[in-house]
């Protein structure tokens, strides 16, 4: 069946869903349940754990409010000839140093050592573009990994590091011989699910053998993007990952949680699921139900926008930062206390970073931060009023004060005018500056009527509206 969905989605052959279903998807989706947001906002670190100490980037993920990082941690850097000592030092420094600054990590594990990589057996691989460390480990090398797989967890899932998650690969769903030279960290498409599912199974093993308190989140698949030419889909990522290695594989037994990826420039598959990451969610949760995992929870550990796209000049450190308050107001609403993660810090290879390559603050950085401020200790009440489909919103409390998100989404026209149930309303900015206080009746409502409600301008980038009386 899942197949067969998705060649829908591919064809742009969708029915269209009606309102109350599409409701019901999101109240399916929804693992919220009126949760308090607690602490589930992290940022990616660039360079691995190896690279935490010498860097001011885990300083600058502190600054923004992140209690969570995603670091790598490459196996074929510590031991790239066979039979060496492991020198775990660098590793102690990197996890110390997370530790210290309060920061909780995501480890993904990847990067085999040749010596203990299966190659890519496909005839047009290119020698200048191989990866052998992005796919499977040898069959023979299997005992290998895990004895390494043991001594990481061993090691630093006990204070002081207290490392709990552990991711194995990133974005395995790639298709190698599709762009080898992208190297994403993972590529078990097409032709090694099998393998996938075997490492999966044997990784689970040792891992909760030496820490029954860690978790273990299969590598976050990108599941977009898709490779699949004979519907007209020339992407890197195979369709198919989940249905073979989920579905048919079972693999679901042998991970704590659904891990994927999501960005704003690929939102088109999951359109008819709900607004962007919700919709993706709520497809990814069905997914799960079908495959016979309905309770498996999910976890997101890539998210984010780019500040700059040549071909786009729409996109730019603006829109980025928008994306940042209308990712936080969205995932909230479903993921209250999970963490999830924005990709990236800092610009390096693009232009996703809260910070720019030199370090200084993208206007997302500030928008980041007060976000977080902002929702911690929130809880989501729902949707705001109906304003139809050209105005987005969610409301929700702290402190016994209900705060509103909202945002207008069509064009050409620089705002919208609604009407909202407040006889006084502070309106801020994204960056949570106050841009106007509106009491009903005033010279600022435009409604010009004293009638318990305020008529207002709700723009193109998103906008808090609070109580006046509220001191942050």
């Amino acid at each position: 069946m899942s197949r067969i969905w998705r060649v829908l989605l591919a064809t742009g052959c969708v029915l269209l869903m009606t309102l109350g279903l599409a409701r019901y998807l999101h109240a399916q989706s929804s693992d919220a349940e009126g949760g308090v947001v607690t602490d589930p906002f992290g940022v990616q670190l660039l360079g691995g754990v190896f690279a935490v100490p010498g860097s001011d980037d885990p300083v600058k993920a502190r600054e923004v409010g992140a209690s969570w990082v995603r670091v790598d941690l490459a196996w074929s850097r510590l031991q790239p000839n066979e039979g060496d000592p492991i020198d775990w030092s660098p590793v102690d420094a990197g996890f110390a140093r997370l530790a210290e600054l309060g920061l909780k990590p995501i480890v993904t594990v990847f990067g085999i050592p040749q010596w203990a990589a299966t190659e890519h057996p496909l005839p047009y691989d290119n020698p200048a573009y191989r990866y052998p460390n992005c796919g499977p480990v040898r069959e023979d090398k299997m005992g290998a990994y895990l004895a390494f797989l043991r001594e990481l967890v061993r090691r630093y899932s006990r204070p002081p590091y207290n490392v709990k998650y552990w991711e194995l690969y990133n974005e395995p769903d790639k298709i190698h011989s599709q762009r080898p030279w992208i190297n994403l960290g993972g590529c078990f498409g097409e032709i090694w699910y099998d393998e996938y599912v075997r490492m999966l199974r044997e990784a689970y093993r040792v891992i909760k053998e030496e820490d029954p308190n860690s978790y273990v989140l299969i590598g976050g698949v990108a599941h977009d993007w898709f490779y699949w030419p004979a519907y007209g889909q020339n992407g890197v990522f195979d369709p198919f990952f989940l249905d073979e290695v989920i579905g048919r594989r079972r693999g679901g037994d042998y991970f704590d949680f659904m891990n994927f990826h999501t960005y704003r420039e690929f939102a088109y598959y999951w359109r008819d699921y709900g607004p962007d990451i919700l919709g993706k969610y709520a497809y990814m949760k069905e997914q799960m139900r079908i495959y016979g995992y309905p309770n498996k929870p999910l976890l997101i550990t890539e998210a984010g926008a780019r500040s700059y796209d040549p071909y786009h000049p729409e996109v730019n450190e603006t829109s980025q930062a928008a994306y940042v308050l209308q990712l936080f107001a969205r995932i909230l609403t479903i993921s209250p206390n999970r963490p999830f993660i924005w990709y990236t810090i800092r610009d390096v290879a693009d232009s996703n970073g809260l910070l720019r390559n030199d370090g200084s603050p993208k206007p997302a950085f500030h928008v980041f931060r007060y976000g977080v401020q902002q929702f911690t200790g929130a809880r989501y009440l729902g949707p705001t009023d109906d304003y139809g489909n050209t105005i987005e919103g969610y409301r929700y409390e702290r402190r016994g004060k209900e705060f509103w998100v909202l945002w207008y989404k069509d064009a050409p026209y620089p705002e919208r005018e609604i009407s909202v149930p407040f006889t006084q309303v502070r309106v801020r900015n994204m960056l949570g500056t106050p841009v106007a206080t509106i009491v009903d009746g005033d010279a600022n409502d435009r409604d010009g009527q004293v009638n318990g409600r305020i008529r207002l301008g709700i723009p193109h980038e998103p906008v808090y509206l609070d109580d006046p009386t509220v001191v942050e």
